[in-house]
């Protein structure tokens, strides 16, 4: 049996939304943002961002997000995305698209409960499912589904029902258009969507389920754009033979992630760093990670860090923890480099 021990602060304070939260974030990469509903001021997401009723979130140029609900539901959204959480009863789930696409995994509704995404100009109401829809503009929605069915309702009341691998496009003031199956093109875009909504899940299931081969595979692959990379075998303090390989890639322009695996013949363990600093990282690393330790002074430092992340596992247990929203604050004459959000999580099978 898996379970989480999950402790979120804000500002380091720790934030008792975090335990009775219907909705959390469980994945954000790039630029995204949470609207909160209590204080009306958008604030960078992080992993275990609790979400309340008509919290709203949004997604920038080249950014994902995913949304867990406490029945299991999940939402990924893709670039260019803001949806607002109308409705969290346990009877009746609203999610509110204003734009951009979104891929729900709608988990098993109770008797009497509905979930339903409204969009400008339509409705879709799920029947346990799996589906996406994508506003093109305020005018326009198209509802794709991938498993189950989902009733689609116009805002003059006609109603359709789409089965699996079926569409319809939604115009504003405009009768229903037929129902179509999935062309080639739909058929990409689902495997897009599918995938999308994979690299959402695997942002935090990655390691506590993965096995020893898994993470050597994908370690090897990603060796494969190292521009370090150390490989050496060293006897431990019982006596074990361990084989240690170490490397530093750079998987967007801004971000290093240094792995380090160690292997002995009865267990496998990783630890990971990811670093996203204000800027692009120089051809030298060090020209930034000299920044790494730099708190406060008179002059601003040349790189400072916006995300901090760690884990350390074992594929039986991992620890995550970080700090996210990093910026510098002026007081006094002086640069302070902080964090807004501090998370860490506990993980276990």
């Amino acid at each position: 049996m898996k379970w989480i021990i999950r402790l979120v602060m804000l500002g380091c304070c720790a934030s008792p939304l975090a335990y009775a939260a219907k909705a959390v974030v469980v994945s954000a990469e790039g630029a995204v943002s949470v609207l909160s509903a209590r204080s009306g001021a958008w604030t960078g997401a992080y992993p275990g961002c609790p979400l309340e009723e008509s919290d709203s979130i949004r997604t920038g140029a080249r950014s994902g997000a995913g949304i867990l609900f406490d029945d299991g539901t999940r939402i990924t959204l893709t670039e260019h995305t803001t949806v607002t959480l109308a409705a969290l009863a346990a009877a009746e789930r609203v999610v509110s698209q204003e734009s951009g696409s979104i891929l729900c995994a709608v988990g098993k509704l109770l008797h009497g409960s509905r979930f339903s995404v409204k969009t400008p100009v339509s409705v879709c109401s799920v029947r346990g499912t799996v589906f996406s829809v994508t506003v093109k503009d305020r005018d326009t929605a198209v509802v794709r589904v991938f498993e189950g069915s989902v009733g689609v309702v116009t805002l003059a009341g006609e109603e359709v029902e789409l089965r699996p691998r079926e569409k319809i496009s939604v115009l504003r003031d405009m009768p229903l258009a037929p129902v179509e199956p999935f062309d080639p093109a739909d058929r990409r875009e689902a495997r897009r969507e599918e995938r999308l909504a994979s690299r959402s899940e695997a942002v935090r299931e990655v390691g506590v389920t993965m096995t020893r081969e898994q993470v050597q595979r994908l370690a090897a692959d990603e060796q494969r754009f190292a521009e370090y990379q150390q490989g050496k075998s060293v006897i431990d303090a019982f006596g074990h033979r361990v084989r240690i390989e170490e490397y530093i890639v750079r998987p967007h322009p801004d971000t290093f992630k240094m792995v380090v695996l160690n292997e002995r013949d009865h267990r496998f363990d990783y630890f990971t760093w990811q670093v996203q600093f204000n800027r692009e990282l120089p051809t030298d690393l060090t020209a930034a990670t000299r920044w790494l330790g730099w708190t406060s002074g008179t002059e601003p430092p040349e790189y400072f860090t916006l995300r901090d992340e760690k884990t350390a596992g074992n594929t039986v247990d991992e620890v995550l923890w970080g700090f996210t929203g990093g910026h510098l604050a002026l007081a006094d004459g002086r640069y302070a480099h902080w964090y807004n959000n501090y998370y860490f999580d506990i993980r276990t099978v």
